[in-house]
């Protein structure tokens, strides 16, 4: 039990990060114009959550090795040299993200 819980933990929090996101959208739009009282300190959550969304999401998609690649260049190689491609891929994705997130600090 826990340990289905552990394993769905990172798409329990995108999908409430993504209602969080939808209904703090709708609320502004309806107090921007409907009551023509906009609440302009909120409008800056949804883009951290979608931040969080991007990384927690690309987490998720490797797990479930859904993330994007150019198959056809990894299907070239030989079947005993994949094992090494996937190790790249991931060291290459783990430097992408710890530079995106040193630079978005």
């Amino acid at each position: 039990m826990l340990k289905k819980i552990w394993d769905n933990l990172e798409e329990g929090a995108l999908c409430l990060l993504l209602a969080v996101m939808v209904l703090i959208t709708f609320v502004t739009v309806i107090t921007r114009y409907v009551f023509d009282y906009p609440l302009s300190y909120i409008d800056q959550l949804v883009p951290n959550l979608l931040v969080w969304v991007t990384f927690l999401g690309s987490s998720a998609a490797v797990k479930r090795k859904a993330h994007l690649g150019l198959s056809m260049v990894y299907d070239a190689f030989p079947a005993n040299f994949r094992p090494a491609v996937d190790v790249l891929i991931l060291i290459g994705c783990g430097v992408f993200f710890s530079v995106t997130a040193w630079y978005g600090w």
